[in-house]
């Protein structure tokens, strides 16, 4: 896997190429807003350090507060992180949480095996509870393994339930 995969965002530059994708400003903080709740862009400062529940809710906050033109002392310190770029994500999670990519340039482009899958999304960085959350580990395995039924309904394919998956991690992080 090369450096690109685990490459480390700023969220104003995640702002940027939002806007940059035809976003509006306020449709760019609002994405990235849900993605951070969501847990499908998971935060951390330069050094790696994961962000704690607080912050990706005051994040949330600052970004529609700051698309809305809400300004407010305590936005006004946040803001000042996020212009620094010193808090961010790994821009893969960033690219594919806001549609800029539908498969990372770094995964196959066929079909794979469930575990294969399993190890692909490891391999890429997206630990479960960690830098990603298990819904959206889950739901990328199932999208690289074709192990949808009908994914806008939400049914997957046997032997594709999340507890099948979680042994699957367990196995390989073991």
């Amino acid at each position: 896997m090369d450096g690109k995969a685990l490459e480390f965002v700023g969220i104003s530059e995640m702002l940027t190429t939002l806007i940059a994708n035809g976003r509006s400003a306020q449709e760019a903080a609002s994405q990235l807003g849900r993605a951070f709740q969501t847990g499908q862009i998971r935060l951390a400062d330069r050094h790696g350090n994961t962000l704690n529940e607080g912050d990706y809710a005051f994040m949330a906050e600052m970004l529609h507060d700051r698309a809305a033109g809400v300004a407010t002392t305590r936005n006004d310190l946040g803001w000042l992180r996020v212009k620094d770029d010193a808090i961010g994500g790994v821009r893969f999670q960033f690219e594919l949480a806001c549609g800029l990519s539908d498969k990372g340039e770094n995964e196959p482009q066929a079909t794979m095996t469930r575990i294969d899958a399993v190890r692909t999304c490891l391999e890429q960085g997206m630990t479960p509870a960690n830098t990603v959350s298990w819904a959206a580990f889950y739901e990328r395995v199932r999208d690289l393994a074709d192990g949808w039924v009908d994914k806008k309904q939400g049914t997957i394919k046997r032997g594709f339930d999340d507890k099948t998956i979680w042994r699957d991690v367990k196995r390989s992080t073991n």
